[in-house]
């Protein structure tokens, strides 16, 4: 183990994945410390979705699609639980089909691009930029593409291969997960937010959605693309939206994941849902321990197995009170302390 990777017992993933990162030379510790010279989990976690990301992009650069092109997701894949749903290479050694997957979409992107081109479209102009995230846009949803069906809320939580090579179903995490991968792997600028307040005023911090930067002139100039709307370029943004970090992307997956139990883990009974959703939402924690709405699901999970432990108001009391500090304005929050206190007399 490396030194500086020694600290990290109490996370098996974030131990593994900062040796190898550090002792791969991959990256130096001044490069993944934010400031106090000593590398924290969430510091890794990040990092190693950064290199995952560009060992995938020089990969469909190259268009060589072997797992000798994929060392550190193939490391990945044997030695951690370390999982980055968006990742077309995710766990590329126990997913053969993914090479396949990822051949398809490359050879697709390309012929977008000829195509834009030859309608005299010039490369890197908002014109350009527009005219690519709208074709990506179809080719999540249309016939010609990946005919992904979009539904309000999907039956499990999924993956992006997994939705489009297994379900063939998504719903807002699971369509922004697929755009954004496929506008990344386009040349793209574009990131997943979290809305708080939609177009019709509707408090709504359970969704996401993507904000595409089109214009190299003008950072500012954001376009926002909802696939769950009729309309996913949308006339009329979303009223209030923040950003939220690739790391919080991964944590909102394994919170929904903790939500929606497989139905073999259905199958087994209350005791066995709660030990499995619990068990997701503690690794969501992991990943992004000020999430407000984590800290909600978490609170909310314990509340529907009350009956479970005399503890567990208490506890679930405490995740609301943590989620409340972080997001004051949160009407839902609000609402299950006011039924905590109804229920217990305080």
């Amino acid at each position: 183990m490396h030194d500086d990777c020694t600290h990290l017992t109490n996370d098996s993933d974030a131990a593994t994945l900062c040796d190898r990162i550090l002792s791969s030379n991959i990256r130096t510790l001044h490069e993944m410390d934010t400031g106090n010279g000593v590398l924290e989990v969430q510091e890794i976690f990040s990092s190693a979705i950064e290199i995952l990301e560009t060992e995938e992009s020089a990969v469909f650069e190259s268009s060589s699609f072997t797992e000798a092109s994929l060392p550190f997701s193939d490391y990945i894949a044997h030695n951690t639980s370390f999982k980055v749903p968006w990742l077309l290479s995710d766990h590329v050694s126990s997913t053969p089909t993914n090479f396949s997957l990822m051949s398809r979409i490359s050879s697709d992107i390309r012929l977008i691009k000829e195509k834009l081109q030859n309608n005299g479209l010039s490369p890197d102009t908002f014109e350009y930029n527009l005219a690519l995230a709208k074709a990506l846009a179809d080719y999540i949803i249309d016939n010609n593409g990946f005919n992904i069906h979009r539904v309000i809320s999907s039956s499990q939580e999924w993956t992006v291969v997994e939705s489009l090579t297994r379900s063939h179903e998504a719903d807002c995490s699971e369509l922004s997960m697929i755009y954004y991968e496929l506008c990344r792997l386009a040349g793209l600028n574009a990131r997943i937010i979290q809305i708080v307040t939609d177009r019709y005023g509707n408090y709504r911090a359970n969704h996401v959605c993507v904000a595409l930067y089109l214009d190299r002139e003008n950072h500012d100039t954001l376009t926002m693309v909802d696939l769950v709307e009729p309309t996913p370029f949308l006339p009329t943004p979303h009223q209030e939206w923040t950003a939220i970090s690739k790391l919080d992307v991964m944590s909102l997956y394994r919170m929904n994941l903790g939500l929606k139990p497989p139905s073999t883990i259905v199958e087994e009974g209350a005791a066995a849902v709660f030990k499995f959703g619990l068990n997701e939402l503690f690794t969501a924690l992991s990943y992004s321990p000020c999430l407000p709405l984590l800290l909600y699901n978490i609170g909310r999970h314990y509340m529907n197995y009350v009956y479970m432990g005399n503890n567990f108001i208490d506890i679930a009391k405490s995740y609301f009170e943590r989620a409340l500090l972080l997001d004051p304005d949160d009407p839902f929050i609000r609402g299950e302390l006011d039924l905590i206190s109804g229920y217990t007399g305080e």
